[in-house]
């Protein structure tokens, strides 16, 4: 038989070999398998057997063929979020060693990142499913962590300058606060976070603004019970208002409580003494209101009283003008000895003294601007009496030696007296 000589099938698709001259019709082309070939494409004979420039006899004559299946290669994993050493020594390692594969994490590359902390990856160079091919160079970039910003002070500028300034710092502004306040409005008054605190690029930072002077409020009247004790018939009232006595004077206790209006824009802080003491201190709130407020009394330092309490210096309900002082001068004479005439001088002199000291307290209901000082308990009370009795007993003497003088000395006279007191 015919000796054939074997052609050379490599670079060619098994279709075209089939149809190539010395071998249609002669050779049966059987594919053996596949091979990675970094030299020829996929689908292109790389290898035959029997090689080429061989011969062949006989019928049935066949030439094996591999196939290139392409270049070697391998995907990408995905890396991200892990450290370097995690996709080093776990995740890359066995594709490293295959194909020989380098890794660079160039400084240069590294980048600030609000999502990802400090030395973890952030992307790479081929991205995750990519085609990794023998002796490529895979590129990771990692991240610097957030970029840290230290807040200077926004204080004092204006709202817009404190805007444009967070803008540069590459920080964002949250909805400011405006409150009434002494500095014009617009005026930044706080900044949260504090100065100097280290935040993230990006972050928010808030302001409390001024909205300018707060506009006064209108004053507002308030009807306020005052609820009086029940141990005791009358008792001497004093209330005030913010510092000031807007009403003194004796009050019967057997009506229950005591009308007063109160005028304030808010609120006022509100004393109240009965008899000297203090009964009531605190905060109350002044505003349109047709319900009375009602003041209820600390009743626990006052002294019980079954009868009637009697004000000195003013006069009782039923018209009696004797007071303590009145009294006690009337029952004791300074020089021992009684008699009519010197009762009935001692009684006018009392008179005249408590005339002058219910003109001292006329109007006590409401004061007239006068500055008076707050009730210190009794001693008031008893040094008023004393000097009173005093008083008496000096005039008392000096009439029983001048009863013949035309004129007393004007320094001797009741009312001087208490005038000059």
């Amino acid at each position: 038989p015919d000796s054939y000589p074997v052609r050379s099938l490599v670079g060619y698709t098994v279709e075209q070999a089939e149809k190539l001259e010395g071998v249609r019709n002669i050779f049966e082309i059987i594919e053996a398998g596949e091979e990675f070939s970094e030299e020829y494409p996929e689908g292109v004979i790389i290898r035959q057997n029997p090689e080429a420039d061989q011969y062949r006899k006989g019928n049935n004559l066949v030439i094996r063929v591999w196939v290139s299946s392409g270049e070697d290669t391998g995907v990408m994993p995905d890396v991200i979020n892990q450290t370097v050493t995690q996709a080093e020594l776990r995740t890359l390692r066995d594709l490293i060693q295959r194909y020989d594969l380098k890794l660079e994490i160039p400084e240069e590359s590294k980048v600030y990142s609000d999502d990802f902390a400090a030395g973890r990856i952030v992307s790479s160079v081929p991205k995750s499913g990519g085609v990794l091919k023998k002796g490529d160079v895979i590129r990771l970039i990692v991240s610097r962590g957030p970029r840290m910003v230290t807040l200077i002070s926004f204080v004092n500028m204006t709202l817009d300058d404190a805007n444009k300034r967070l803008k540069e710092l590459d920080l964002s502004a949250g909805s400011p606060k405006f409150i009434y306040s002494d500095e014009p409005f617009g005026t930044v008054l706080a900044q949260d976070p504090p100065v100097n605190t280290e935040v993230r690029e990006h972050e928010e930072v808030t302001f409390t603004v001024s909205r300018g002077p707060e506009p006064a409020a209108p004053e507002r009247k308030r009807e306020v019970m005052i609820l009086l004790p029940q141990d005791r018939e009358s008792a001497f009232l004093e209330v005030w208002q913010d510092g000031e006595r807007i009403w003194n004077g004796a009050v019967d206790c057997t009506e229950g409580s005591k009308s007063l209006e109160f005028t304030a824009s808010g609120e006022s802080a509100v004393e109240v003494y009965l008899d000297r003491v203090e009964v009531f201190n605190r905060t109350i709130a002044i505003k349109a209101d047709d319900t009375p407020l009602e003041l209820e009394l600390n009743l626990e330092m006052l002294t019980p009283h079954d009868n009637a309490y009697e004000i000195p210096g003013l006069e009782n309900q039923d018209g009696a003008n004797q007071t303590e002082s009145g009294t006690e001068n009337q029952t004791e004479s300074p020089s021992g000895t009684e008699n009519a005439d010197e009762s009935e001088n001692n009684n006018n002199n009392n008179n005249n003294n408590n005339n002058n000291q219910d003109g001292t307290n006329d109007g006590g209901n409401h004061d007239n601007g006068n500055n008076i000082e707050k009730p210190d308990e009794n001693e008031n009370e008893s040094e008023n009496q004393t000097e009173s009795e005093s008083v008496n007993d000096e005039n008392n003497n000096q009439d029983n030696n001048n009863e013949n003088a035309d004129e007393l000395p004007a320094s001797w006279i009741g009312s001087d007296i208490i005038a000059e007191e």
